[in-house]
């Protein structure tokens, strides 16, 4: 079995992880005048996200380590065999996803007894609509094999 001791400061240089985010967003609205105090509002909102990410566990990383020795066992000839190979590891994920909001709103500005003005604080809120998301995700793990005389 291999070491299963994680020393922090050892994995900073075991492991090398990258990540690339990117987020877009597109906002637009349209308002109509029902009454001369009342109007309604619609909101739409489209985003959409990509994340890319690679992660690498040298040989000697504790997440290698600790894979290699949790399916490792001792066959009934006793011979260690190791169904994770002796090496290092890479996890590559990317996901894509698309997202679409909509909201209605009714807004009323209204005197009342031309003493009390609400202009823009009251509102009748309906809130029909959709969020939809639709994600795409790829993830592939790789194993690298190493000679244990290395």
């Amino acid at each position: 079995m291999l070491n299963w001791e994680y020393v922090p400061l050892d994995e900073l240089s075991l492991n090398d992880n990258s990540s690339k985010n990117s987020y877009y967003s597109f906002n637009t609205s349209l308002s109509y005048k029902i009454l001369p105090e009342l109007s309604s509002t619609m909101h739409y909102q489209y985003a959409r996200t990509f994340i890319n990410s690679r992660n690498h566990s040298s040989v000697g990383s504790y997440n290698a380590r600790n894979s290699i020795n949790t399916y490792s066992f001792i066959n009934s000839n006793g011979i260690l065999e190791r169904p994770i190979p002796y090496g290092g590891i890479l996890d590559y994920s990317k996901i894509n996803s698309h997202q679409h909001n909509i909201r209605g709103q009714l807004n009323l500005d209204k005197n009342w007894n031309d003493r009390h003005q609400m202009p823009h604080m009251f509102y009748a809120l309906r809130n029909e609509g959709f969020r939809k998301v639709y994600p795409y995700l790829y993830a592939q793990t790789s194993y690298s094999a190493v000679s244990m005389s290395d």
